[in-house]
């Protein structure tokens, strides 16, 4: 019998309260163009110093989540692996690597009170990333915090 693998690089967790409820946050949450920070967090900000012209993700298990260039093209940052409206959203995250090392993201909404909602992201298997995979999960501590803190501020 062998151990289940485990990362040797703790997780990112984060997590805000918003005033709507899961299905609505969810919905938000999975339509990035309405509030992801594009102009600090794309490759083409940081690349070309302009934010991207949009950022998708396509709502379906299998769907892509990518940005679209100020010149039209298409960058991947990974595929959608749950999409369970209201409870659950999951993709692979590659932003600017190869598809063998990307990372996991799963945001989960949890009901609470007077009709708010839980928001907890966490981001997951640092340890695929080839190059200081380390500095690489304490750049994106911070990423998430302002990425966050916009979804959060977004939804009320």
């Amino acid at each position: 019998m062998t151990a289940a693998k485990t990362d040797a690089i703790a997780p990112i967790v984060k997590t805000v309260e918003v005033g709507r409820g899961p299905e609505d946050a969810f919905a938000l949450f999975a339509d990035l163009q309405r509030w992801w920070p594009r102009e600090k967090h794309s490759l083409s900000a940081m690349i070309e110093k302009k934010p991207a012209a949009q950022v998708t993700l396509e709502p379906k298990v299998g769907g892509r989540v990518f940005e679209t260039t100020p010149g039209g093209e298409e960058l991947p940052w990974g595929e959608v692996t749950a999409f369970e409206p209201g409870r659950r959203l999951a993709f692979t995250w590659r932003v600017g690597k190869p598809v063998e090392q990307s990372t996991f993201v799963e945001i989960r909404f949890d009901s609470l009170k007077s009709g708010r909602t839980r928001v907890e992201l966490t981001h997951t298997g640092w340890d695929a990333i080839a190059d200081d995979p380390q500095a690489a999960r304490d750049d994106y501590d911070g990423g998430w915090v302002g990425v966050m803190d916009r979804f959060a501020k977004t939804a009320g």
